[in-house]
């Protein structure tokens, strides 16, 4: 029985207990006929409670394959993304005995050249960043629920501005306190890759700078025009295979089409059951997706619409990592008749549409000696062209609502 009593023990299962004293009261007796029992000796328990720390958890569901309170996260290079999360959407933040919460602390471990951790949110009105914190390491103060800090640190990112931040792994170390307890280190792992990058003109000499290319459709022409240069090209950090590029006309017209031109690369085919849109996929290297991009051609009817139409491209690698957005610009030029009209108005035929007419060169004297003098009509009708033995020719370029129209003088014994 002696061994018994060692053996019993007082337990609460509350994580606030009540701080009385617990009292056990403990007699004995014999098995004599006439049982007698012993005196009362009696156990006093004090109660202390225990503080608790917070529970901490980045990914609660370990989704991003993290495990314990840990996250993964990935920063793609190349997509024009300068930040990155340091928890997931499903983060936890709790505390069985605490109602609020006093301070946590957000350390990237291992900064490179341009790193830093930032806030993208205003602070929750309890809560203040420390004036000891940098670039590296935020730590933020205040009395504040769980609740609270969870929202906070959905806040928190990792930023780099550069182009290429490198590929060097980063590690972020988050803690937070309550009243005294410290929780479990939780490890935030931000890796690295890369995005394919398109350049649709790889020497900007159409004009257009980055990644964007522009031409121009001439109506009236019988050829359609490629929607990237002769120097387009595509790569890629870390990827020499990609899985498809797709081709848009965001702001498709009339009877515009994209179309493939030529014979695809093998292993690559082509999607064209969207209207406006061309799908190319398979497994293929960059080049080879280089050289079926440039392939791509925009066509449209006899007529168009003079406004400027745009392509959208992207392409994404074996690894489903999907390039920024780069855009051919097409405007519409050539291969259409002019009159002017009074005000004056120049009518470009085939389109309804007029444009304030401007004449720049009037008074010109040509090398023959002959002064171009504008004959304009006092009715609406056809341009009279300039005096002297003239004939009338004509270029004109639409850029959006702009219309470029240039004369070019023909004597009677040969061009001026």
């Amino acid at each position: 029985y002696q061994n018994l009593l060692e053996s019993v023990c007082f337990y609460t299962a509350s994580d606030t207990p009540s701080t009385n004293f617990r009292y056990v009261d403990v007699r004995v007796s014999d098995s004599s006929k006439y049982a007698t029992f012993s005196n009362t000796a009696r156990a006093t328990f004090d109660v202390f409670t225990n503080n608790d720390p917070p529970d901490l958890d980045l990914d609660a569901d370990n989704s991003s394959g993290a495990t314990g309170g840990d996250f993964h996260q990935t920063f793609i290079i190349g997509t024009g993304e300068t930040e990155a999360g340091i928890a997931d959407a499903d983060r936890l933040v709790a505390d069985v005995d605490s109602a609020q919460l006093t301070r946590t602390v957000i350390h990237l471990t291992n900064p490179q050249v341009g790193d830093r951790l930032v806030e993208i949110a205003a602070l929750p009105a309890a809560i203040t960043l420390d004036a000891a914190s940098s670039d590296s390491q935020r730590i933020y103060t205040g009395a504040a629920s769980p609740a609270t800090y969870q929202t906070l640190l959905g806040s928190v990112r990792f930023s780099n501005l550069l182009g290429d931040p490198g590929v060097t792994t980063r590690t972020v170390e988050t803690t937070i306190t309550d009243d005294g307890s410290l929780t479990a280190t939780a490890i935030t792992s931000i890796m690295f890759t890369h995005a394919p990058r398109v350049d649709l003109d790889g020497d900007d000499d159409s004009g257009a700078m980055g990644g964007d290319y522009q031409t121009t459709y001439l109506v009236g022409n019988s050829s359609s025009v490629a929607i990237v240069d002769a120097d387009a090209v595509i790569t890629d950090g870390d990827s020499a295979l990609l899985s498809g590029v797709t081709a848009t006309l965001i702001n498709a017209q009339g009877n515009d089409r994209l179309l493939v031109s030529g014979t695809l690369p093998g292993g690559i085919v082509a999607d064209t059951g969207t209207p406006g849109m061309i799908a190319l996929s398979g497994a293929a290297s960059l080049a080879d997706y280089a050289t079926a991009l440039k392939l791509i051609n925009f066509d449209t009817g006899t007529t168009p619409l003079p406004d400027t139409r745009l392509v959208a491209v992207t392409a994404t690698d074996n690894q489903g990592n999907t390039s920024s957005v780069v855009t051919t610009r097409i405007d519409m030029g050539g291969g259409l008749s002019v009159s002017l009209e009074d005000n004056p108005y120049l009518v470009l035929s085939g389109n309804d549409h007029r444009y304030t007419a401007v004449v720049m060169n009037n008074g010109l004297t040509d090398i023959e000696g002959v002064t171009l003098t504008a004959i304009l009509p006092s009715g609406a009708g056809t341009f009279q062209g300039f005096s002297g033995d003239l004939l009338d020719d004509w270029d004109c370029n639409i850029f959006d609502y702009t219309a470029i129209c240039t004369y070019l003088p023909v004597l009677a014994g040969g061009t001026g």
